[in-house]
């Protein structure tokens, strides 16, 4: 599981989530499949895990397992 998935399984959906956070549930599921949930999203995620009684604190945020993998550019 990566850290994306790890902070969105706390809450009730990704729907939940999404709505909470005013954003759309494809950008949930986006950050879920990056495994980064962007740092400018973080106050975002804080304040919807409080309006849905979501256990999650601002270092839950910041632990990450490993460092998401740089890509690759590739010359044309």
């Amino acid at each position: 599981m990566n850290e994306a998935e790890r902070i969105i399984s706390k809450f009730p959906s990704q729907n939940a989530m999404a709505k909470a956070m005013s954003v759309t549930a494809s950008a949930i599921t986006n950050w879920k499949n990056r495994g980064v949930i962007p740092a400018r999203q973080f106050q975002k995620v804080l304040n919807a895990a409080a309006a849905l009684n979501v256990n999650l604190k601002a270092t839950d945020l910041l632990e990450e397992a490993e460092p998401p993998k740089k890509r690759k550019r590739v010359k044309q």
